[in-house]
């Protein structure tokens, strides 16, 4: 007599999509266009970065996880949050230039 969590897990899944498709955000800040050719795991990475409730080092430090420091590993300037991450990171920036010539995108139309 045991619990079929494979069951439990499709129920789980199928009622935070629904409750993903469902959601209405009102403030300005949380605006999020979900577009239908990114995939769905970048789009939720997307907003959990939004909402700044990826597992950065700043925030398991706030949540009083224990963490050896909160600077970033990829440069050691700055606190590691969602936004030195993807945007303010020298390392991450490299990345997205990067990313903008290969997909040839306007100088500056990259973050």
């Amino acid at each position: 007599m045991g619990v079929d969590f494979r069951r439990i897990w499709v129920v789980f899944c199928s009622e935070y999509k629904k409750q993903l498709q469902n959601a209405r955000f009102n403030s300005p800040e949380y605006v999020f266009r979900w577009n239908s050719w990114v995939p769905k795991k970048v789009g939720i990475v997307a907003w959990r970065a939004i909402l700044e409730r990826l597992p950065t080092r700043c925030s398991l430090s706030h949540r009083n996880i224990d963490v050896p420091s909160t600077l970033c590993p990829l440069c050691g300037d700055d606190q590691e949050t969602a936004e030195h991450l993807f945007v303010t990171c020298g390392f991450a920036q490299h990345v997205w230039a990067g990313f903008g010539t290969m997909v040839q995108a306007p100088t500056g139309y990259v973050i």
